[in-house]
């Protein structure tokens, strides 16, 4: 915590230590919310780039068929 507080102080000089709390508190969630859309747009990507990939091991009414094995 202190190293952080040193960092923001570094950032924002004129502000006091208990704004520089509140200013980490903000900038750490807006770090976790770019990460998030990153991971969001990757995992996004990931599905695209194998979409369809597969198609030929899983023929048209595949799964209608394996369903009808399962109980109801």
């Amino acid at each position: 915590m202190a190293a952080a507080l040193d960092l923001a102080a570094s950032e924002w000089p004129t502000e006091p230590r208990s704004r520089l709390v509140i200013k980490l508190v903000e900038e750490g969630a807006r770090s976790l919310k770019r990460a998030r859309a990153i991971r969001g747009q990757e995992h996004q990507d990931a599905v695209e780039a194998t979409a369809g990939q597969f198609a030929e091991f899983y023929p048209s009414g595949y799964l209608a068929a394996l369903r009808q094995d399962w109980p109801e």
